[in-house]
């Protein structure tokens, strides 16, 4: 049971790291960088847009972590909350950092 709540902390962290891959990988290759403008400015929407409903899935992360906390009745069990909670304060800190630049961007 424990390991299918980490399993779905993970899960639902998924998006947030898999749009960080991608916009590193987007934004170091070329592929950026050869658009159009006018495609650039779509690319730029699109993602902000993802970005704007990414916090859902880091609450739900949150939650799941919460009660994997709450399950543990092995205290040689610890380092699940742990990872569990490295996962999802690392996806609350890409949600951040999405912001902060789309911020900057609309400056």
């Amino acid at each position: 049971m424990q390991t299918r709540t980490l399993r779905s902390v993970l899960f639902w962290c998924l998006p947030t790291f898999a749009l960080a891959i991608t916009t590193v990988a987007a934004v170091a290759t070329p592929f950026y960088t050869s658009l159009p403008f006018h495609r650039r400015l779509i690319f730029d929407e699109i993602w902000m847009t993802v970005v704007a409903f990414l916090p859902i899935p880091t609450i739900v992360a949150a939650v799941k972590a919460i009660s994997l906390r709450f399950r543990i009745a092995d205290e040689r069990i610890v380092w699940r909350p742990i990872v569990a909670w490295g996962a999802v304060l690392a996806a609350a800190g890409l949600n951040v950092l999405f912001y902060r630049i789309i911020a900057d961007t609309l400056r």
